[in-house]
């Protein structure tokens, strides 16, 4: 299974946060991240954003053909290749996208205490998470969260793939993604991020953001400073494994976890 527990909205400003909480989801184009520059590494902008292939020097050829000479062609020798071929698809760029950190146990087992604690380390929010902003949003009923927004979507008539990112190495990798699942693969130096990602097909070519309006978030969701997620999130994953959650065999559903006193739940 690949259960999510959680997911963290990460924001600049308070007010961006609260906007979240009262449920509009501002999502920004593929374009602007892949355009976005910034200093800090693997942080908010990446240019390699949805890449459809990556083929690495030696591992494939290029040939070279013009319609105007169709008995012309030109094949550049794999030796001649100094570095990886990164192919994207100007379509994806505007596709709306809406990032959240995402707990959830993918590559976890749970078998002893001691695996148990290995998962919540895994967990936590790592320091580049950081320089995402200082205000978080987390959601503690990732189910209803998803419901929420892909029943918007669909009233709307929109397309959307949504799913949690993988990532790949770029320095190994010699391949093509799916062109729908791109959206869905980044390079593994975005790994900390732990993505969980909705991109958001509006059917048009305009390169714009976009608010979607899913309804008050505030009974699934609740705000803190991004430097107080992972005491949060380390209590919840406690409160469920008192629950039983990890412990497949008791069939325990879990209940709602309980907000600590300095959480603003309202």
């Amino acid at each position: 299974m690949n259960r999510i527990f959680f997911q963290v909205k990460v924001c600049g400003e308070e007010a961006h946060r609260e906007g979240f909480l009262d449920g509009l989801l501002y999502m920004n184009p593929l374009s602007f991240f892949r355009r976005y520059q910034e200093q800090a590494e693997a942080n908010i902008g990446d240019r390699h954003e949805g890449t459809i292939s990556l083929l690495q020097p030696g591992q494939f050829t290029m040939t070279l053909t013009c319609d105007d000479l169709p008995d012309w062609e030109y094949t550049i020798p794999a030796e001649d290749l100094a570095g990886p071929s990164v192919i994207q698809f100007d379509g994806h760029n505007p596709l709306n996208v809406l990032c959240l950190y995402a707990v959830h146990e993918r590559g976890c087992t749970f078998e002893s205490d001691e695996a148990f604690e290995r998962f919540v380390e895994a967990q936590m929010m790592k320091p580049e998470v950081d320089d995402l902003g200082d205000y978080a949003a987390v959601v503690v009923d990732t189910g209803a969260f998803q419901k929420r927004v892909l029943d918007e979507i669909h009233s709307r008539g929109f397309g959307a793939v949504a799913g949690l990112v993988d990532y790949y190495d770029s320095l190994t990798f010699n391949g093509s993604f799916d062109k729908a699942q791109a959206v869905l693969k980044k390079r593994d130096n975005y790994a900390h991020q732990r993505e969980y990602r909705f991109a958001l097909d509006r059917g048009n070519e305009v390169e714009e953001a976009f608010t979607l309006p899913v309804g008050s978030l505030r009974d699934i969701a609740i705000g803190c400073r991004t430097s107080e997620v992972n005491d949060l999130i380390r209590g919840y994953l406690h409160q469920m494994k008192a629950q039983g959650v990890f412990c497949p065999e008791r069939g325990c559903k879990p209940e709602p976890p309980k907000f600590p006193s300095w959480a603003e739940s309202q």
